[in-house]
């Protein structure tokens, strides 16, 4: 389990991947801070993109909606899918918005 992995969520429904969010440092804690992501087809036409940026998972778009981020038991995590590691800077700046709004 690595900050950026996603993982198969049969706990979240509407979302069934969610992104792992949280720092490798905190691996210790029983919870983990995941992002949602929903299927590009079943999004809103025009997503705020810095905010709620499409990437590919497993060839199929996503849109990760980061207000919608949350803390979840790290037991309630699936198998991992994928990583978005390479895509870092995107998610950091996505995170940034939310958190400072800049």
């Amino acid at each position: 389990m690595a900050q950026f992995d996603v993982f198969r969520s049969s706990r979240l429904g509407a979302y069934p991947l969610v992104l792992d969010i949280q720092a490798d440092f905190h691996s210790n804690l029983t919870s983990r801070i995941v992002v949602p992501l929903v299927p590009r087809a079943r999004a809103p036409n025009r997503p705020l993109t810095r905010l709620t940026p499409i990437m590919s998972v497993r060839g199929e778009e996503y849109v990760l909606v980061f207000p919608l981020m949350a803390s979840v038991p790290k037991a309630s995590l699936g198998e991992i899918v994928g990583s978005l590691a390479a895509q870092r800077a995107m998610l950091i700046a996505a995170l940034d918005l939310l958190i400072t709004g800049s």
